[in-house]
C-alpha cells in the first residue's frame, strides 16, 4: 500500500535493497548501513539475494535456505 526508500522501515512487511546501487546522502545519513545490518535483528528475514540485491520479509518465520 505504501513504499518507502530504504532505510525507512514504517512496519514494511518486505524490504528490497540493492547494496550494488546508488542510495542518496540522505538514506547513508540515516543509517543504511546499520539498519540494513540489524534486520535480522528487526525480525526480517532473507527471502532471496542475487547480484546485490536483497529480498527481506517478517511475514514467515526465518529457516535456513539452501
Amino acid at each position: 500500500r505504501a513504499i518507502w526508500e530504504f532505510p525507512r522501515l514504517e512496519g514494511s512487511e518486505y524490504v528490497v535493497v540493492d547494496t550494488k546501487g546508488w542510495r542518496s546522502s540522505q538514506s547513508e545519513d540515516a543509517g543504511y548501513g546499520r539498519v540494513l545490518a540489524s534486520l535480522p535483528a528487526l525480525g526480517y528475514c532473507l527471502l532471496v539475494e542475487d547480484d546485490g540485491v536483497m529480498l527481506w520479509t517478517r511475514r514467515e518465520p526465518c529457516a535456513s535456505r539452501s
